[in-house]
Formats: structure tokens, C-alpha cells, sequence
């Protein structure tokens, strides 16, 4: 998402959480159900049309570089692996799940036969461990898709957002506190917590009820802080991907309990266009006098590669990076040319052209993929990143869910590596469990005043 710097008054606004007016009100019975989040705040109005789940297999390492990738999943991602601290070895461990406990007691762990205490209530250890078995690692985000064509353009062209959710955390309360997270530095009324149709704040085990002002307070010094970071670099970020990208998990038992360490990092990134001094015409120059300096060296050396053949091999090499990295041809001769599977069947579709259009394609190509080359700022996210304590006083229910997501993530999936048959023989005690409190989340935000927004949402219902 794009970073909105409020100034500090903005943060001190009082927050209503309202039911729509009438068109909306039915809609929302019908789609949203018991305990739906009706609307976030007076000025974020939230429904639930149907969208698909956020099935994103990439991981950070790979996807971090991809314009694709960033632009088009983002949100809040986690692929890391735990490790025990090096101290702590194991040599057998087992997990299982125990119904008839309490809840938060229920997942029973034991490490070199004695048992180790782990708090983990079921709306976070269910969608947790069903997120770790699946091959997706984004868990949400706020450049999602709807079935609905028309609906997702108009409400994407007005400014709104589509919420994806990874399918291990729709429709439960961990996902509207990942939604939160992302939403966290943009939106004032993250500093809140969502509440029910009957105006009840919704709330997991072990969570209690929001102190608005002590947030307020938190998210501005957070917002200070952000700006601090902008002043010191010169710069900001066009958008970031909460993750755990570059962080080291580690775990071990600390007396009687399991203590996972690790926060998530804020990885931050702008496109090489956003830079001030980014001119998409000098790259294009300059691409071409480098390919002209190039073919004059060719057509003078005594080898027998034609100009023709290494465009044909540029372009090639170029639509190998291109597929899976970059987006910004919907269609035409480049797209066909990604789409061909061997490379001899890419040659063979190349031939066809003069070597005049093969210059032009390649001068245009690469001076898109350097306007869309994504530039990780690591320097402002390690900067960002080096204060957790700020996010989690903007709103700790938001933080501590992410945090509890990210570690025990890790942690489940090196017991998947390392133990296999206990994690299945786990997955299977808990594949039936419907965790409390049961919610819908929504999919889409929008501002409620947007009579082109509410005009599509009523021919919907039609």
C-alpha cells in the first residue's frame, strides 16, 4: 500500500462505527453474515463481494525484485524457516492437540520427551498451522482481485482498496488483524479495532478491549518517526511488504515454555521511475547508442553471427527476464514471444522479423523494465524496521497477532521439515476445528460518499 503521512490532529479524530445506509444493509445481510465487520470507519466503508484467495507461492527472496510481485501482492508475507538457538538441541519432538483443555492450552508440545508450555489460542493456532501446511506464503493483501470485473475497476479507479486473504485466514479474525497490520501506517482508523453489526468489539482469547487514545498516541509517534526516516535519507518509499525477509527465527525453551524470537521486517521499495531525476527518454537514448555502437562492432568483426541472430538472442534473454517479473504488456508481439515455451520455437517466431523492429522492441522493452525495476531501500527499512515497539504501540492487538503469525509460522514449519508424521498426525486433530469468534471478512473498502462505487454495487444486486 502507499504510505498517507497524516499530521498529528488526524490522530486524535474519534472513531464511529456505523451501519450503511439501505442499499447497503441488505447487501450485507445477504453476503456477511452473523459477527460481519459492517464498516471500519465513517470515511472506509467495507463489503463483502466475492473475490478469489491469495494463493502466492513466491517467496520473498524471488519475489522481492519482481514489479509484479510487489505491485501486485504485497501486503504482509511470510516464507521463513525457524531454527532452534544454538544451544538447544532436539532430538525428538512431538505436538498434538488436545480438545479438552483450555483455550490457549490446547497445543501440547514435547521436545526430548518433557513437556513445553505454549500459549496459543485457536483463532490464531488454527489458521496459523492450516497457513504453514499450504504452499502460499502472502497472507494479505491490499491490491487484491474480485470475481466481479466491473466492480474491482471501478473500485480500484476511485481510489479503493480489494482485500485478498491468503485461504487459511478468510473469514477469521487473524485476517482482518493482518489487514490491520498492512493498513497500519495509512489509515487512522487502525488505531481502533473493528467491532461487530452490534457494535461489540470482536475479540480472540487473550485479547482485550483497544485503548483508543494510547493508540492515537502511538501511531503519531510512529508517523514522527517514519518522517524522520524520510528526512534522513531524502527520500520515502513508494510501498513495502511486511515480512520476515532477512530475519533470523530462532526458538528455544526457556524454562518450562517455548520462546520464539523475531520481528517482522518492513521491507520497503519505490520503482526506479520514482526517482526525480528518472527521465524514461534519456534510457532510451542511451540503450540505443549502446546496441548501434554494438552492431557497428559486430558487422566489423570477422564472425559469422548475423545482426539479425543476436537480436533474435537478445530478445530472448530479455523475455526470460521479463515472464514473471514485469507486467506492462497486456498483449502484442513481446507477450506472444514470453508465451512460447522452448527456445528453438522462440527463434523460429522471431525470424520472421526485420532486424530494424527487433532494435526497436528491444530499445523499448528494456526502458520499460528499467521505468519498473524495483529498488529495495534497505537502508530506510532497516531503519523502519529497527523499532517494533512503535508499531505495537499504534495498536498492540494488530501487532501481536502479525508477530504471533510470523514466528509460529516459522516454528510450525520446521516441525514440518524436520518431524513430518507428528505435523500430519497434528493436522489431522485439527482439520475439523472451527475457532471462535467466526466472522466474514471483507473484501472490499471504499469511501461510502462514492455515488460511482454505490451505483455498481446497486446493479449488482439487481
Amino acid at each position: 500500500m502507499n504510505l498517507i503521512i497524516k499530521k498529528s490532529g488526524i490522530f486524535y479524530w474519534i472513531f464511529f462505527l456505523i451501519l450503511f445506509g439501505i442499499y447497503t444493509e441488505s447487501l450485507s445481510q445477504q453476503n456477511l453474515g452473523r459477527q460481519t465487520i459492517v464498516q471500519f470507519d465513517p470515511q472506509n466503508s467495507v463489503l463483502k463481494p466475492d473475490a478469489p484467495s491469495l494463493t502466492e507461492s513466491v517467496p520473498m527472496e524471488k519475489g522481492r525484485i519482481s514489479s509484479i510481485f510487489v505491485s501486485g501482492v504485497g501486503g504482509v508475507s511470510f516464507d521463513q524457516v525457524a531454527l532452534p538457538e544454538t544451544s538447544f538441541k532436539i532430538k525428538s519432538l512431538n505436538i498434538n492437540y488436545n480438545s479438552k483443555t483450555k483455550d490457549g492450552s490446547r497445543l501440547i508440545l514435547t521436545i526430548n520427551g518433557k513437556l513445553v508450555k505454549v500459549y496459543l489460542p485457536d483463532w490464531l493456532l488454527v489458521p496459523i498451522a492450516k497457513y504453514t501446511e499450504s504452499p502460499y506464503y502472502s497472507c494479505v493483501t491490499l491490491f487484491g482481485k474480485l470475481n466481479d470485473k466491473t466492480l474491482e475497476k471501478k473500485v480500484t479507479e476511485q481510489k479503493g482498496r480489494v482485500i485478498n486473504y491468503h485461504p487459511a485466514f478468510e473469514n477469521t479474525l487473524i485476517g482482518i488483524r493482518l489487514a490491520y497490520m498492512d493498513m497500519l501506517l495509512g489509515y487512522p482508523f487502525t488505531s481502533d479495532l473493528p467491532k461487530s453489526s452490534n457494535g461489540n468489539y470482536i475479540l480472540g482469547a487473550g485479547e482485550i478491549k483497544p485503548d483508543v487514545e494510547a493508540n492515537q498516541n502511538g501511531a503519531y509517534n510512529l508517523s514522527q518517526s517514519i518522517i524522520s526516516t524520510q528526512n534522513k535519507y531524502k527520500y520515502t518509499f513508494r510501498s513495502y511488504i511486511i515480512s520476515d525477509y532477512s530475519r533470523l527465527i530462532t526458538f528455544k525453551q526457556q524454562r518450562d515454555s517455548l520462546v520464539i524470537s523475531g520481528f517482522p521486517y518492513y521491507y520497503c521499495w519505490k520503482f526506479s521511475s520514482d526517482n526525480k531525476d528518472y527521465d524514461i527518454n534519456k534510457v532510451a537514448k542511451e540503450l540505443s547508442l549502446k546496441y548501434n555502437q554494438k552492431m557497428k562492432e559486430l558487422a566489423k568483426s570477422p564472425g559469422n553471427v548475423s545482426t539479425q541472430d543476436w537480436l533474435i538472442d537478445i530478445m530472448i534473454s530479455l523475455a526470460v527476464k521479463y515472464d514473471g517479473n514485469f507486467g506492462f504488456y497486456s498483449e502484442g508481439t513481446f507477450k506472444d514471444l514470453v508465451n512460447i515455451k522452448t527456445v528453438p520455437e522462440k527463434k523460429q517466431f522471431l525470424e520472421k522479423f526485420k532486424p530494424e523492429s527487433l532494435f526497436d522492441m528491444i530499445i523499448k522493452t528494456e526502458a520499460y523494465m528499467s521505468r519498473d525495476s524495483v529498488n529495495y531501500l534497505k537502508g530506510f527499512s532497516d531503519d523502519v524496521s529497527s523499532k517494533p515497539y512503535l508499531f505495537e504501540a499504534a495498536n498492540p492487538a494488530v501487532w501481536n497477532a502479525t508477530v504471533n503469525t510470523m514466528r509460529y509460522a516459522a516454528f510450525f514449519r520446521y516441525v514440518k521439515t524436520n518431524f513430518p508424521k507428528a505435523w500430519l498426525a497434528f493436522l489431522n486433530q485439527i482439520a475439523l476445528i472451527d475457532p471462535e469468534p467466526r466472522i466474514f471478512t471483507p473484501t472490499i473498502m471504499y469511501d461510502p460518499a462514492n455515488k460511482e462505487i454505490e451505483k455498481v454495487i446497486r446493479n449488482i444486486r439487481k
